[in-house]
């Protein structure tokens, strides 16, 4: 084992999955390699085969990462570059250096600091690979306006309740924009549709405008709602479900339907009773029926 120093080759030599002495296969030949690359201390791993005699010697090869002599911040300092701050003594494997600059990076955005950059520099010293990182933070982008169109059904204040997160740090006017925080709250947006009735309502990708004059972001987020629902036939083959408030031609809400089905399921279950909803919807009369039957008489059949 080449480019190793002796403790640690004897450590990695009785690791190996070939010895002395055994037939050369592919397989175990493939799989040291493949164990050896995943121990994270080589940026290379290479091995070669050499005929002697009617033997084979195996020699591999490593390209051992050397340490992390030094880390010079320099510009501006924000808690998410911490690790990066923190890396003197660790591998100069670069690759998960520039993972965790791509994460802090990442982490400024969410903290309102849209044209942030980081770049790091490495050059190789006496000791060991030396880095310098350069932050740039930028001016923090804060939401001017968020808002919906085409919805109508849903008041203001339940959308502002529903968007914003943490206390309205997040995704509220004044606060800071963060994506994909936004796009996971738009499930709760369409939930309060659908607990209006509102069955066919869309939720389209929301607009962003981003104005960096005034470093400020603006959204809007079309909705089609479509016509409110109303219940069909409702089907319930117990004495419970004259208990469950789903009656035929009340406006459809989501809400109480799966409370409905929460108390079906706790009533059934030490029944015996698999509870199985099925619904249809009957866009011309807007309408949505909904059967319940024990799943575990239709799986045996009638």
């Amino acid at each position: 084992m080449i480019g190793v120093p002796s403790q640690l080759r004897h450590e990695l030599i009785r690791g190996l999955s070939l010895h002395p002495g055994e037939p050369l296969q592919a397989e175990p030949l493939r799989a040291d390699l493949v164990s050896l690359a995943h121990l994270g201390i080589a940026e290379s791993v290479s091995v070669a085969a050499e005929p002697i005699g009617e033997a084979v010697a195996i020699r591999y090869e490593l390209a051992l990462y050397v340490p992390i002599a030094q880390v010079t911040m320099r510009g501006e300092h924000h808690p998410a570059l911490g690790e990066l701050a923190m890396l003197e003594g660790a591998l100069a494997d670069m690759s998960r250096v520039n993972r965790l600059r791509d994460h802090a990076l990442e982490q400024v955005g969410e903290a309102g600091y849209l044209d942030a950059t980081i770049k790091v520099t490495h050059t190789r010293g006496d000791a060991g690979e030396d880095l310098c990182i350069a932050v740039a933070l930028g001016r923090r982008y804060l939401l001017d306006r968020i808002e919906t169109t085409g919805g109508r059904a849903v008041d203001p204040d339940v959308v502002e309740r529903t968007l914003a997160r943490q206390d309205r740090r997040i995704n509220a006017v004044g606060g800071i924009y963060v994506a994909h925080r936004l796009r996971s709250a738009l499930d709760g947006l369409k939930l309060a549709y659908l607990d209006r009735g509102y069955a066919a309502v869309r939720i389209g990708d929301p607009v962003v405008t981003i104005d960096r004059r005034r470093a400020r972001v603006s959204i809007q987020i079309p909705i089609d709602q479509g016509e409110p629902y109303r219940l069909g036939v409702v089907t319930i083959p117990w004495s419970i479900g004259a208990t469950l408030g789903l009656t035929s031609g009340s406006p459809l809400s989501q809400l109480s339907v799966d409370r409905a089905r929460e108390r079906l399921e706790r009533w059934g279950a030490p029944r015996g009773i698999a509870i199985q909803m099925n619904a249809v919807v009957h866009e011309s009369s807007r309408t949505v029926d909904l059967t319940f039957a024990d799943a575990k008489a239709s799986d045996h059949g009638p």
